[in-house]
C-alpha cells in the first residue's frame, strides 16, 4: 500500500492471514446446494420423461385402438346402409347433402361427395314435390308419406319416404331420409285389388243374373193368372210389366262389367218387353240417335227403369182404347240436347184429361202417380203437351240421373 499521505520511497505491504477452509466454506455449501438441486432436477426430469414417454406410448395404443374401432363401427354402419333394403342420406340445415348411400346415388344419380351440389327431397329431381315435408323435417317433425317419382330413363316408381329430423338438443342440424321402394308391393297390392274386383264383379253379375231370373219367373206366373182373373187384368198387367222391367234392369246389370247401365240399351229392353204383351203386329216404333252415348247411375237404374215402362205402358193403353182399327203408333225416341237426354214417347188419338197437371198430381191415373213417386229430385225434368192429335211425353235426363259415356262402347 503506498499512500500519498505517507513520505515513503517504498510501498507499506500489510499481511493478513486467515484459514481457506473459513474462506471457501460459503462457496463450498452454496456449490453443495447447486449440485444438489441439479441432481434432484436431473432425477426428477429422468422420472418424468420415463413417465410422459409411457403415458405417450399408452395414448397412442389407445389411439390406435380407438381408430380401430371407430373404423369398425365406420365399416359397420356403411355396409348397414349399404344393404338395408332402401336408399339412405343426411341433409343438414342448408339443404345440402351431406351422405348418400351407394343406393341412393344408383336411383338418383346424385354425387354425395359434392358438398356445394344443394338437392334435397328423395332425390335431386323430387325437391318440388316433398318441399313442404322437407320444412316439417326441418322444424323437427318427422314425416312418413308415399310418392310415385319418375327415375331417369325408367318407367315410374312408387317410395315410400322418411324424414327424421337430427336434432342436438333444441336445435336441428338436419335430417335423415330413408327411401323405400314400394312399387312391387304396390304393383302386387293393385294386382289384388284388380282380382279382389273382378272376383266381386263376376259375384255381383251372377246376383243379378239369378235376381233377373227370379223375377221373370215370378212376371210369368202373374202372366199366367191373367186369362183366370179377368177383373184383375190391368193391375196384373201392370204389375207384370213393372217386374220386366226391374228384371231388365238386372239383366243389364248382369251384363256390364261397370256399375253404369248405358240408357239406350235400358230403353230398349223397357220397348222389347212392351212389344211382347202386344204382340207381334203392334205398331211401336223405336228410334235412336247414333250419337247419344249417356249412362244411367246405378242408384236410379230401378226407379228410371219402372218411370219408363209406366210412361211407355200408358201410351200403349191409351192407344189401344181410342183407336178403334188397332192402329197403335206408338213412337219413341231417343236423342240428346247438350248434356241432357231427351227421350219423347208420343201416341195418335189419346187425351189428357181436362184436369190434367202432372206437377200437382191431379187428373193422373195409377200409372203416372207411381211416376211422380219415382220421379228424382234431382236431373229429370217430364213434361206432357198434345198437339196435332198426338200426345207427347218428353222426358229430360241430366247429371246426376245419368252422365256422358264413352260413343265407342
Amino acid at each position: 500500500i503506498q499512500s500519498t499521505l505517507l513520505e515513503q520511497d517504498k510501498p507499506l505491504v500489510v499481511a493478513v492471514g486467515r484459514d481457506l477452509n473459513a474462506v471457501f466454506a460459503v462457496w463450498r455449501r452454496d456449490l453443495e446446494i447447486q449440485v444438489g438441486l441439479v441432481c434432484l432436477i436431473a432425477v426428477v426430469s429422468t422420472l418424468g420423461l420415463r413417465y410422459f414417454r409411457r403415458r405417450q406410448r399408452e395414448f397412442a395404443r389407445k389411439e390406435a385402438e380407438s381408430v380401430d374401432v371407430l373404423a369398425t363401427h365406420e365399416r359397420f354402419l356403411k355396409g348397414l346402409s349399404e344393404n338395408v333394403p332402401g336408399m339412405i342420406a343426411y341433409w343438414d340445415r342448408d339443404l345440402r347433402c351431406r351422405y348418400a348411400s351407394r343406393g341412393y346415388i344408383e336411383w338418383f344419380g346424385h354425387d354425395a361427395a359434392r358438398d356445394d351440389e344443394a338437392a334435397p327431397g328423395p332425390g335431386p329431381r323430387p325437391l318440388a314435390m316433398s318441399g313442404a315435408q322437407i320444412d316439417e323435417a326441418l322444424h323437427g317433425r318427422p314425416q312418413l308419406f308415399e310418392r310415385e317419382i319418375q327415375r331417369p330413363g325408367d318407367r315410374a316408381a312408387h317410395v315410400l319416404v322418411q324424414y327424421t329430423p337430427d336434432r342436438v338438443g333444441d336445435r336441428v342440424d338436419g335430417f335423415f331420409a330413408l327411401i323405400t321402394d314400394i312399387t312391387r308391393q304396390k304393383r302386387d297390392q293393385e294386382e289384388r285389388m284388380a282380382s279382389m274386383v273382378a272376383q266381386r264383379d263376376a259375384l255381383v253379375r251372377e246376383i243379378h243374373h239369378r235376381i233377373k231370373n227370379t223375377l221373370q219367373a215370378v212376371a210369368g206366373m202373374l202372366r199366367r193368372q191373367l186369362g183366370r182373373h179377368q177383373t184383375l187384368r190391368d193391375p196384373l198387367e201392370q204389375a207384370v210389366a213393372q217386374v220386366f222391367a226391374i228384371a231388365s234392369v238386372h239383366g243389364l246389370q248382369g251384363q256390364s262389367d261397370t256399375e253404369l247401365l248405358r240408357l239406350s240399351d235400358m230403353l230398349r229392353d223397357i220397348v222389347r218387353v212392351g212389344r211382347e204383351f202386344l204382340g207381334a203386329d203392334s205398331s211401336l216404333l223405336f228410334h235412336i240417335d247414333s250419337n247419344v252415348s249417356h249412362q244411367v247411375e246405378k242408384a236410379e237404374a230401378v226407379p228410371l227403369a219402372l218411370i219408363l215402362n209406366e210412361l211407355l205402358r200408358n201410351a200403349l193403353k191409351h192407344s189401344v182404347d181410342e183407336i178403334e182399327d188397332e192402329d197403335r203408333a206408338v213412337e219413341v225416341r231417343l236423342s240428346e240436347s247438350e248434356e241432357a237426354a231427351v227421350i219423347a214417347i208420343s201416341n195418335d188419338g189419346a187425351s189428357l184429361p181436362p184436369d190434367f197437371d202432372f206437377a200437382a198430381g191431379t187428373g193422373l191415373g195409377t200409372g203416372l202417380g207411381l211416376v211422380r213417386s219415382l220421379m228424382p229430385t234431382r236431373g229429370a225434368v217430364l213434361s206432357f203437351s198434345r198437339r196435332d192429335g198426338r200426345v207427347e211425353v218428353v222426358l229430360y235426363l241430366e247429371f246426376p240421373v245419368i252422365s256422358r259415356g264413352d260413343q265407342s262402347e
